[in-house]
């Protein structure tokens, strides 16, 4: 029967290549830790500007629920380009909504512009306040459960 070899037995082949098994592991390790400091990073900085885009998404919801059916073209225009972005950093359906939202507030803004609006228009422009009020509200708690941390 055959004894179990012992550190004597060890050729300096063995020594190297217990050595290289070691720094594997800690290179697995390290490159986790590593990894994870990215993912946390990149977390942050999508983070930023999800909170970016709720900020105009509410400050657009304020303006609409605000002035209503006599939404001020010029405010709503600039929130387009966040409502563009939100593509990049929120789900679909998230960033659909948010673009549907946007478009009924521009709609609205837009038939507020026309002086002696005929019943039919007032009526239209009730009808996308509504839809864009719902959507809002729905919204709102979306984008809140999407952002928060914790």
């Amino acid at each position: 029967m055959r004894t179990p070899p012992t550190m004597k037995d060890l050729q300096p082949s063995d020594f190297i290549a217990i050595i290289a098994l070691l720094t594997s592991f800690a290179s697995v390790f390290f490159a986790q830790k590593s990894k994870n400091a990215a993912e946390k990073a990149n977390n942050i900085n999508l983070h930023s500007h999800q909170k970016t885009i709720y900020h105009a998404f509410y400050e657009l919801k304020m303006h609409i629920e605000i002035k209503g059916e006599f939404a001020e073209i010029r405010k709503v225009s600039k929130y387009y380009y966040q409502a563009l972005d939100a593509k990049f950093y929120f789900n679909q359906e998230i960033a659909e909504q948010f673009k549907k939202f946007f478009d009924l507030c521009f709609e609205i803004a837009d038939i507020s512009r026309v002086e002696g609006r005929t019943k039919t228009e007032r009526d239209e422009a009730r009808n996308k306040l509504n839809c864009a009020r719902e959507i809002a509200n729905e919204l709102d708690g979306k984008i809140i459960k999407k952002i928060t941390l914790l």
